[in-house]
C-alpha cells in the first residue's frame, strides 16, 4: 500500500472527463479512497481497500474501479482464513459518482473471493470467483467466471468445487499449452489440497488434485 496520494484518472475514451481521486493511508496495508467532486471543494469516500486499479471490463471506454482486499471464509468452514477478494465500482453519469456493482447486492450466492484475469483471452478480464450457495443444510461451493456486459455480470462458466473439500482460495492462474489453468486451494478441518482447473472450449474442468505442499506456485500469475 503506497503512502497517501492524489491522482487524475484518464479514461480509455479520451472524450470522457478525468476523475481526481485521493488515497489516505489508514494502516500498513490499506487506504481509504475518495473521489473529488467536480467543483473541487469536497471529496466523497468510496471505500477502504488494500490496492486499486482501473480496468475497462466491458469495453465501453470508461474504466471500472477495482479494489483488492481480503474476504473471510468463515461462512461454512469456520477457519481463520482470509481469501483474496475484489470489489468493482462503476461510474454513474447520473450521480457523477462511483457505485459498487460487484459483488452484487441482489446476488443469491455468497462471494467468498475472486480475482481479475482474462481467462478466455478476448481482451477483457473476467471475474474469477469462488461462490457459495449458503442454502439449506448442504451448501455448495463453486468456481465461477463472470463477464461484465451491458451493465450485467453474466456467469459464463461454473464448476462445483465442494468435494472432497470446498475451495477457499484462488492461488494462481497460469497459461499452459492447451489454455489457462486455475489453481485452487481446497480445505476443511481434516485436509488441505491443491487442485488444477482448466478452462477449455468455454468450460471449466477439474483435471488434477494433490495434497497441499509448500513448494512455490508455478508462474505465470501467482496472486
Amino acid at each position: 500500500m503506497p503512502h497517501s496520494r492524489m491522482e487524475i484518472v484518464r479514461e480509455p475514451d479520451a472524450s470522457q472527463p478525468g476523475k481526481v481521486i485521493i488515497v489516505i493511508q489508514c494502516n500498513s496495508t490499506a487506504g481509504t479512497y475518495y473521489l473529488f467532486r467536480r467543483d473541487g471543494k469536497l471529496a466523497d469516500r468510496v471505500t477502504t481497500a488494500m490496492h486499486d486499479e482501473h480496468v475497462d471490463l466491458d469495453g465501453d471506454g470508461i474504466d471500472e474501479w477495482i479494489f483488492s482486499h481480503k474476504f473471510s471464509d468463515s461462512l461454512e468452514l469456520r477457519l481463520p482464513y482470509k481469501a483474496k477478494g475484489i470489489s468493482v465500482f462503476q461510474w454513474d453519469d447520473g450521480t457523477l459518482s462511483y457505485r459498487k456493482t460487484w459483488p452484487e447486492a441482489k446476488q443469491s450466492d455468497t462471494v467468498l473471493g475472486g480475482v481479475l484475469y482474462d481467462v478466455d483471452e478476448d481482451g477483457h478480464a473476467e471475474i474469477v470467483a469462488i461462490t457459495d450457495t449458503g442454502k439449506g443444510g448442504h451448501p455448495e461451493r463453486y468456481l465461477s467466471l463472470f463477464k461484465l456486459s451491458a451493465g450485467v455480470y453474466q456467469c459464463i462458466a461454473q464448476l462445483n468445487v465442494t468435494l472432497p473439500a470446498p475451495a477457499i482460495d484462488i492461488l494462481a492462474i497460469r497459461h499452459l499449452a492447451h489454455g489457462k489453468q486455475i489453481l485452487l486451494q481446497l480445505r476443511n478441518e481434516h485436509k488441505s489440497l491443491i487442485a488444477g482447473v482448466d478452462f477449455k472450449d468455454g468450460q471449466l474442468q477439474n483435471v488434477w488434485m494433490d495434497e497441499m505442499s509448500l513448494d512455490p506456485i508455478p508462474p505465470d500469475t501467482a496472486f
